[in-house]
C-alpha cells in the first residue's frame, strides 16, 4: 500500500512537470478528474488519452489517481478529443478543440454495479454472503439506472429481486432509494435508505451519506446533521458526509460550523464541484459576497455543464450585481 501510494506521487509529479514544460512551449496540457457519473465519487485507475478526430492516440496516455485526478500534454495544438475509460464503466469521450484545459471533470457512467466496497483490499465477510443471484440483479438494475434514458421502474424490479435473494444486501436497497428518488417517491427513498442504514448497522457510509442528503433537500436539517455525522463516524473521508453536514449546519443557521465542514469536503476530494457550490452558499449567508462569487466561479469551472450549473450562473450573476452596486446599495441588498 506504501509502495502505491509513494508510486502515485512520483507519476502525478513527473506528470505535472511535463504538462508544465509543454504549456511554456505553446502546447496543450489538460489536467482534470474523473468522477462516477451516479455517486459523483472519484474513480481511479482510469485510462485517460487524448486523440485526433481520426482517433490516433496523442502522446502518452495517463492513469487517474486515487483521488481522480489526472494530467496529459502534447506539444503540438490541434483539434482534440479526450477519452477515458475504465473496467465497469462505459468509454466517456469529450471534445477539447485546440485550447487548454485545467480542472475538467470526466463523468463516466457504470455499465455494471460499481461499489465502493470493490476499492477495499480484503472481501468482507458480508460480500461473500451475497449469492450470485442477488448479485447479478443488483448489476442489471445499476445498468438500467445508468442509462441514457433510465427506466427506474424496470431498475427498482431488479432491486426488489436482488433484495429477495438476500434481504441484509443494504446495496440494494441504496441503489434503489436513488430510482425512487428520481421518480418523486422521497418517502419510499427514504424508508429504502433507513434500511439500508440498519442493515449494515450504521457503517455504510454511502447510505447515511445519501440520507443525509435526501434530508436536506426536505429541509428537515436537525435529521440531516445527525445522519451525515454518522456517516463520517464511519467514514471520517467520507467527502459526501462532510459535504452534508455543511448543508444541514447552514440550514440550521450556523454557517461557521458549516464552513469548516464543507472546506473538508473539499480537501477530501478537491476536483469536485459539489462543496464549492455549498460553500457559495454558506458565503452568501454570511453577505461575504466576493468569496462566494469565487466558489460559484470556482464550481463553474469544474463543471460548466453541470446540473446546477444555469442556477448557479443566475446566483453569480446576482452576486456581482451585489458587489459593483453602490455601497448603500449593497447595505440595502442585505
Amino acid at each position: 500500500m506504501h509502495l502505491r501510494y509513494t508510486l502515485g506521487l512520483l507519476l502525478v509529479f513527473l506528470s505535472a512537470f511535463r504538462v508544465a514544460a509543454i504549456a511554456q512551449t505553446g502546447g496543450i496540457s489538460i489536467s482534470g478528474y474523473v468522477r462516477d457519473e451516479l455517486t459523483q465519487e472519484a474513480v481511479s485507475s482510469a485510462q485517460v488519452e487524448l486523440r485526433t478526430q481520426s482517433g490516433d492516440t496523442v502522446g502518452q496516455s495517463a492513469v487517474s489517481g486515487d483521488n481522480g485526478e489526472f494530467r496529459l500534454a502534447t506539444s503540438e495544438r490541434g483539434d482534440y478529443y479526450l477519452t477515458a475509460e475504465r473496467s465497469g464503466y462505459q468509454l466517456a469521450s469529450i471534445p477539447l478543440g485546440n485550447l487548454s484545459q485545467s480542472n475538467l471533470v470526466v463523468l463516466l457512467r457504470r455499465s455494471q454495479s460499481v461499489h465502493g466496497s470493490e476499492s477495499r483490499s480484503a472481501v468482507s465477510a458480508h460480500d461473500l454472503s451475497v449469492p450470485s443471484k442477488a448479485r447479478d440483479a443488483l448489476a442489471k438494475g445499476t445498468e438500467i439506472l445508468t442509462k441514457a434514458s433510465p427506466d427506474y421502474g424496470r431498475a427498482i424490479s431488479q432491486f426488489q429481486r436482488a433484495i429477495k435473494a438476500c434481504p441484509t444486501y443494504y446495496e440494494a436497497y441504496v441503489e434503489m432509494s436513488i430510482a425512487q428518488f428520481r421518480m418523486g417517491e422521497t418517502q419510499a427513498a427514504e424508508e429504502s435508505l433507513r434500511r439500508a442504514a440498519v442493515l449494515s448497522e450504521n457503517h455504510d457510509a454511502r447510505a447515511l451519506a445519501l440520507l443525509a442528503e435526501l434530508l436536506n433537500s426536505r429541509n428537515r436539517f436537525s435529521e440531516a446533521e445527525s445522519a451525515a455525522r454518522q456517516a463520517i463516524a464511519a467514514d471520517e473521508r467520507s467527502w459526501r458526509g462532510h459535504c452534508q453536514l455543511a448543508r444541514a449546519l447552514s440550514g440550521l443557521k450556523r454557517p461557521s460550523e458549516a464552513e469548516s465542514s464543507a472546506r473538508r469536503a473539499l480537501e477530501l476530494d478537491p476536483g469536485n464541484p459539489v462543496p464549492s457550490l455549498v460553500l457559495g452558499n454558506i458565503h452568501v449567508q454570511e453577505h461575504d459576497y466576493a468569496a462566494a462569487l469565487r466558489d460559484f466561479n470556482d464550481y463553474l469551472g469544474r463543471a460548466p455543464g453541470g446540473p446546477q450549473s444555469d442556477l448557479v450562473r443566475k446566483s453569480r450573476d446576482h452576486v456581482q450585481r451585489i458587489l459593483s452596486a453602490p455601497a448603500s446599495s449593497s447595505v440595502q441588498a442585505r
